[in-house]
């Protein structure tokens, strides 16, 4: 079996791929046997403890794109900070301030008052909600509602920086996603990689949140306008319908599990807004539309992104004009052909899992309460130029 693991190298993600691979590889006396010369049988410490590589890629590398397509994207940047000159941020900040400022005493010493307002949303909520369960003061003085409405206010503010109909360019990272996906579900239906069974990426929630709204997950479900939990899963399922193997008897199966919790499940939702009760999409149908949004080259990624100071963007022309993220004539999906045109590929027999991690390097593991679950959640800070991936 082929399995495919894609994620950044710094500790946060390797651990989370390591977890991964030890639910997906358990201890096993039987798989780790090994017989001396003398007979005597021997197997790994710890029950038979899988030992399996982990490759990480560095951020700099071109398959970066993949799972942060939305660092070092100056076009991503712009769009996203545009929201704070809309004129929904500004009205918001002007009558949320005084509901901001009587968390003052909380916030002194961590927050300049000039950053205590809606322009910090998800760095209030988070420090506050971290504070919440370790620090007696912030327990004492912070009442659930008011938790819950930082929480509220935080998740319309990612998802607006990370998704905005009139703006593509705010989606970036999840357009890159997109673009692995279909590439890895292809190499399936292609049979360009008839071993592959599984791919898993690590990506952190700013890309989910803009993959959510490209896709019309947030159509499918309110729940999809909020922040995922930690450790949340998107998995892209490939399944057969028919007796043969053919992309006429194929279709991807969405299913989303927000957080680790014991009761929270993985549940099917339906994609690109269709008026379904599963997440269930024929193949061709999947394929076209996913074309459509993903970025599905680094090429087209340099270009659609302008002037990103990625080395891997000087072996390809400066932008040139035409409509960023757009395919040339011609060409479908940006030099991805599809699985009849013996396209790359995209393939995962089982499922593509993506594990979200927190943008900021682990700095707090909290407990979040979302809509009545109790799930856990990593500080991050948002696509952005000030963002610090993990």
């Amino acid at each position: 079996m082929n399995l495919t693991i894609l994620c950044r190298n710094e500790n946060v993600l390797g651990n989370t791929a390591t977890a991964f691979l030890q639910g997906f590889y358990p201890p096993s006396d039987p798989a780790t046997e090994s017989t001396l010369t003398n007979g005597t049988e021997q197997f790994n410490p710890l029950s038979g403890y899988q030992y399996v590589l982990v490759n990480g890629v560095p951020s700099t590398a071109p398959d970066s794109i993949w799972i942060k397509g939305d660092m070092y994207c100056p076009a991503m940047t712009n769009a996203s900070q545009a929201y704070y000159q809309s004129q929904d941020f500004l009205t918001k900040q002007q009558q949320l301030q005084p509901f901001y400022d009587k968390f003052t005493p909380l916030l002194s010493g961590i927050f300049h008052q000039s950053e205590i307002g809606f322009q910090s949303a998800y760095g209030i909520f988070d420090y506050l909600n971290v504070g919440y369960i370790h620090n007696a003061t912030i327990y004492a003085s912070l009442s659930p509602e008011d938790l819950f409405q930082l929480q509220t206010l935080a998740d319309q503010q990612e998802l607006a920086k990370v998704y905005n109909e009139s703006s593509p360019n705010t989606s970036i990272g999840g357009r890159t996603l997109s673009g692995a996906i279909l590439q890895q579900l292809n190499k399936t239906v292609s049979g360009s990689d008839p071993y592959l069974k599984v791919s898993y990426f690590a990506a952190s929630y700013s890309v989910f949140q803009a993959f959510f709204g490209i896709s019309g997950l947030t159509q499918a479900s309110p729940n999809f306008d909020g922040l995922p939990s930690y450790a949340s899963v998107m998995s892209f399922e490939l399944r057969q319908s028919g007796p043969t193997f053919a992309p006429a008897n194929l279709f991807v199966r969405f299913g989303f599990r927000n957080g680790t919790a014991d009761t929270t499940a993985l549940e099917t939702f339906p994609l690109f807004g269709r008026n379904a009760t599963t997440g269930d999409v024929p193949w061709f149908e999947f394929e076209v539309v996913m074309q459509r949004m993903a970025i599905s080259s680094q090429e087209q990624w340099c270009q659609t992104c302008q002037t990103s100071n990625q080395t891997f963007c000087a072996a390809y022309p400066i932008y040139t004009g035409r409509l960023p993220g757009t395919p040339e004539e011609g060409v479908p999906g940006a030099g991805l052909g599809t699985a009849a045109a013996g396209a790359i590929g995209a393939g995962v027999a089982i499922a593509v899992m993506l594990a979200l991690e927190g943008a900021a390097a682990l700095w707090y593991v909290f407990k979040r309460r979302t809509r009545g679950a109790v799930n856990e959640k990593v500080m991050s800070d948002t696509a952005s130029d000030r963002s610090i991936l993990a």
